[in-house]
């Protein structure tokens, strides 16, 4: 019953559950569609909140200076993942405008050439979150799974 247990034990139940699915979804990002970013980034916006929110029960690994990592961590995550949104969207607006004349079409080409750099920007996030430990930052500890990039560097934060 919820109503029985104690706050302290259902927000540390909670945000373990919610840093999970993130650290699971990070691992995959590359093969995220724009939609499923989305989902990612409004997931690490309410893992965000909630730590803010159950802060005061000080919680294990919510305060300190690990807590201010994982913090900074989340914030860095949920602005990167907001602005592969962002170029998405404009993304599909350009598509719109391609149809419209000639000179269109030019800038349109060169929209492509952008589309493309956003990609490799997707890859290079995507590398960069595991190589500088997101899981552990999360986490607050070396990620235990096997092959998990992210436990190269225990508790670093993305940088």
């Amino acid at each position: 019953m919820l109503r029985q247990r104690p706050a302290r034990a259902f927000a540390q139940d909670e945000l373990q559950r919610r840093t999970r699915k993130i650290i699971k979804r990070v691992r995959k990002l590359e093969q995220l569609d724009a939609r499923r970013r989305h989902k990612l980034r409004i997931a690490v916006k309410k893992l965000r909140y909630g730590r803010e929110f159950f802060a005061s029960l000080t919680l294990d690994g919510s305060h300190g200076k690990a807590g201010r990592k994982v913090d900074h961590a989340l914030k860095r995550l949920q602005g990167a993942l907001g602005d592969l949104n962002d170029m998405r969207a404009h993304a599909q607006r350009a598509q719109g405008f391609a149809r419209a004349n000639t000179a269109s079409r030019k800038a349109f080409a060169a929209g492509v050439l952008i589309g493309a750099t956003m990609r490799l920007q997707v890859r290079s996030l995507a590398k960069r979150l595991k190589r500088e430990g997101a899981c552990d930052a999360l986490l607050s500890r070396p990620c235990a799974r096997d092959g998990c990039a992210a436990s190269m560097r225990a508790g670093a934060a993305i940088h």
